[in-house]
């Protein structure tokens, strides 16, 4: 009997630790059986991986298909409407500014979100939720040339796309760099490719 309640204590302790902030678990992709991380912060499910889900209109970085599998892939704004899995969907800007308040606020959220290594020139993050957002450059006109044309520099920066759009039909971004702790916030159209963070419908 002894046993058999320690066991369920075990099993209720396992469950409520599923719901604290940077309780990771897996999402698997029905369409190509890829898989990613997840995470919940606060009252949020979000990928704690790029997604790496090809479709038209979406890149390797510098076309090389090894950083995909480092970085997940760059998509366009049209081809970011339509690439998470049921289930999941792409961030308003309402629920970035979510996510930014969950972790401690503008100045100090790029830092909590940032992976602990890659960053260039001592940007870094503590990675403090499993956000795990690495330094994966960004797309932009010209850059499907076979060469680095229309990439920007890896290890400095990376976007996410949002959902929500502006009256000139551009969708908002958010944006980690190396030299600050603070994200910023931005609105692109068709010209511009970044990663994409899906979050839990």
């Amino acid at each position: 009997m002894g046993r058999v309640l320690v066991f369920i204590l075990i099993a209720l302790m396992a469950v409520a630790l599923v719901g604290c902030d940077g309780a990771q678990n897996v999402l698997k992709d029905p369409r190509d059986g890829k898989t990613y991380k997840t995470v919940q912060i606060g009252s949020q499910i979000w990928m704690a991986e790029n997604l790496n889900y090809e479709i038209a209109e979406s890149y390797c970085y510098n076309n090389d298909t090894s950083n995909c599998k480092k970085y997940g892939r760059l998509y366009t704004r049209d081809a970011a409407l339509r690439a998470c899995p049921a289930g999941w969907h792409l961030p308003s800007m309402d629920e970035f500014k979510v996510l930014i308040k969950t972790v401690g606020g503008e100045k100090i959220a790029g830092e909590k979100l940032k992976s602990k290594s890659g960053w260039n020139d001592g940007g870094n993050g503590s990675d403090a939720f499993g956000f795990s957002a690495l330094p994966a450059g960004t797309w932009f006109d010209g850059g499907t040339k076979g060469d680095d044309e229309g990439f920007s520099e890896e290890t400095v920066g990376t976007g996410f796309w949002g959902s929500t759009e502006n009256v000139n039909k551009e969708l908002c971004e958010m944006n980690l760099v190396d030299a600050d702790n603070a994200p910023y916030f931005n609105y692109r159209g068709r010209g511009f490719g970044n990663s994409i963070r899906c979050v839990k419908d």
